[in-house]
């Protein structure tokens, strides 16, 4: 039995994003870096990450297929490298969860006690 290509416990992964490699796990805020994920979602050939300790959401675009790709678009943040906490609306504070519902990309922003929507299109 396989399930979505899966066919033996314990298989490996093929790639990974967020390091450079699949024997690694330090924390980064580099665009090809995470600390903390906390979730992921896909829209269309997009693949977006909440980065929690980095205080942002990352966009993969296309979705990657090899390991330590980097994000092509944040929010949250000013550009792929800032990780500063914030509360204004193009800011956020340890995201926890992406959700992509009618073309809204929604964002629980955990460390503002707030849920903030982005409209998308893919």
């Amino acid at each position: 039995m396989s399930w979505f290509g899966i066919r033996v416990n314990g298989q490996a992964a093929d790639f990974v994003l967020g390091q450079a490699g699949l024997a690694s796990s330090s924390s980064g805020n580099g665009p090809a870096e995470l600390a903390e994920p906390a979730s992921v979602a896909v829209a269309g050939n997009n693949l977006i990450v909440a980065d929690s300790m980095n205080h942002r959401v990352l966009v993969y675009s296309p979705i990657p297929s090899t390991s330590g790709a980097p994000a092509k678009l944040v929010l949250g943040q000013s550009n792929l490298s800032s990780n500063t906490a914030g509360t204004s609306q193009n800011a956020l504070n340890q995201p926890q969860q992406v959700l992509l519902v009618d073309h809204k990309l929604y964002v629980a922003d955990y460390g503002n006690n707030r849920v903030l929507a982005y409209g998308v299109n893919y």
